[in-house]
């Protein structure tokens, strides 16, 4: 019914309006989750050997940092980034190039998950030797999360924008459809009511 179709597209239209304000709350958020401060700090060697990891790694990565000390990246191995960004990381560092925001997905021991953003530069004397590598990690977990809520905010919102779309079809198509049938009696009254005043006539 008419009734009902209203019905639905106001909810459509509230449902609508909701997810606009959690959107806006999830842009401020990831705005002010993105300016957040390195957590701890690392160094690499001339042979890419992790040779130093500041007090705070541990506690933010649930790693132990005697893990990776005297190790390579490579032997190490891939923390969690997809293949093509692993392939790309090590290429910069074996061509002494600085990274940045490299973002994976670490699982503690406990079974908690923190999303990590790691940065470095390479470091050279003044005669061009390289030394290896000066570098930041940051704990983005809330910055992540609410990345991935506004996605699905985003895409909810896409969802009732369709939807809201599709009844406003619908009942047009509705208010068309009605419409045909009213001028089609409306023809056909006319039609009985002519034939009348013909016969009327002839009589």
């Amino acid at each position: 019914s008419f009734a009902s179709m209203g019905q639905s597209i106001r909810d459509s239209q509230e449902r609508l309006m909701k997810s606009g304000v959690e959107l806006a709350n999830s842009e401020a958020r990831f705005r002010d989750f993105s300016a957040s401060a390195s957590d701890w700090y690392w160094e690499m060697d001339e042979n890419l050997m992790f040779s130093y990891l500041s007090g705070r790694f541990k506690t933010t990565t649930g790693v132990d940092k005697n893990r990776l000390l005297g190790r390579t990246r490579e032997e190490i191995g891939n923390p969690g980034l997809s293949e093509e960004d692993w392939k790309k990381h090590i290429e910069k560092m074996a061509a002494r190039k600085p990274f940045r925001n490299n973002v994976y997905r670490q699982t503690k021991r406990d079974g908690g998950v923190v999303w990590l953003s790691v940065s470095a530069v390479p470091v050279f004397d003044e005669e061009g030797r390289f030394h290896g590598y000066r570098g930041t990690g940051a704990d983005i977990t809330e910055l992540k999360e609410t990345e991935l809520l506004l996605h699905k905010n985003q895409v909810q919102l896409k969802a009732l924008l369709e939807d809201a779309e599709s009844s406003r079809d619908l009942l047009e198509e509705k208010v068309d459809q009605r419409t045909r049938e009213l001028q089609q009696k409306s023809d056909d009254l006319g039609s009985v009511l002519s034939s009348e005043r013909a016969m009327g006539e002839q009589q």
